[in-house]
């Protein structure tokens, strides 16, 4: 019986040990901000994402602000949090699927830019992400 309850509890124990730790949600005193640039031709979507927290009822969730910027547009977007480590967000450029993301500090400049493919056909969308 003592054998049993012993592989009980080693199981258990490499459960919990196996399970993420919870990380502190990283915010800001002051706010983080960035001007988000369209240096594109054509009109672009693009995505911030803060990292996840936990709402009071225990679930978890994050913020996001989806941009729609035509070409040659700018606009600032600002943060307290939460962040990703070293104060970092998520940016996507999207269309109907992601064509481009990254994880960006919230400073400066970001500009969003596209290029001809390796190939010659189509085109790659990049962004100056900040690290």
């Amino acid at each position: 019986m003592l054998g049993c309850s012993m592989r009980y509890c080693l199981l258990v124990i490499l459960l919990l040990l196996s399970l993420p730790a919870q990380a502190e949600e990283l915010y800001s005193p002051e706010a983080q901000c960035a001007l988000i640039r369209n240096a594109m031709s054509t009109t672009a979507s693009v995505a911030i994402r803060t990292d996840f927290y936990t709402k009071p009822d225990g679930k978890r969730s994050y913020f996001e602000d989806i941009l729609k910027l035509d070409a040659g547009k700018e606009r600032e977007v600002c943060a307290k949090g939460p962040f990703l480590p070293e104060y970092k967000v998520y940016l996507t450029v999207k269309s109907f699927v992601p064509l481009f993301d990254c994880k960006t500090k919230l400073q400066g400049e970001i500009v969003i830019r596209e290029r001809k493919s390796k190939s010659g056909e189509g085109r790659e969308i990049y962004a100056s992400c900040a690290d």
